[in-house]
């Protein structure tokens, strides 16, 4: 009779830690899963921050030169860059505040006509977006010219200033052999070419 109840008490002390260890063990899988997530969660936050430019929200430089990068065979895209005209008259008349208003809303215009082609700010006022031409070479011109003509039609209007703002555009299709800057560099000299002929223009 004394041994049934010691083995009684055995089998209890047994299960009860085997409970035990199960639900402490659950416990750490639990918070470890829920902390993976959050750690990577956080990483993809941190690395989209690195990404992305803070005022525009666009793809920054940084970014730009990345996805060049990752781009195996360029003969297919088309490179523009695209300046805000005037825009030092802008900051000097109505303020930084103001002209930070100016690239967000040139921004939103440049992102929501671009036909999801990747799109960076690249300098102050400055913007590159790189087309997919899908073997269409005046697809570039036309989208650029949808968004050059979407800016020029927009009223920019903040803190009841209101005020045209026009951007000028260069385009350079990709060349056989030629680095990232290169590329850049012959769309800014077609963007130079349209603010010599008299700004708010798309020379390609």
């Amino acid at each position: 009779m004394g041994g049934s109840i010691i083995n009684l008490e055995k089998w209890l002390y047994v299960t009860f830690n085997t409970i035990n260890s199960c639900l402490v063990f659950a416990f750490i899988i639990f918070y470890l899963v829920i902390f993976t997530k959050y750690a990577m969660k956080l990483e993809e936050k941190i690395l989209n921050e690195s990404r992305t430019d803070k005022l525009s929200g666009l793809h920054n430089r940084y970014d730009l030169y990345n996805y060049l990068d990752s781009i195996n065979d360029k003969t297919d895209y088309a490179l523009a860059i695209f300046d805000i005209d005037n825009f030092k008259k802008v900051n000097d008349t109505h303020g930084h505040i103001y002209g930070d208003y100016v690239i967000k809303e040139i921004s939103k215009i440049a992102k929501n006509y671009s036909c999801d082609q990747f799109v960076a700010r690249y300098g102050e006022e400055e913007f590159i977006v790189i087309i997919k031409l899908d073997n269409d070479i005046n697809k570039s011109f036309t989208i650029m010219e949808d968004i050059r003509s979407k800016i020029d039609e927009f009223t920019f209007d903040f803190n009841g200033i209101k005020s045209h703002i026009t951007v000028s555009i260069g385009i350079s299709k990709y060349q056989e052999g030629i680095g990232n800057d290169d590329w850049i560099k012959n769309a800014d000299e077609k963007l130079y070419e349209a603010k010599y002929n008299g700004k708010n223009q798309t020379i390609m």
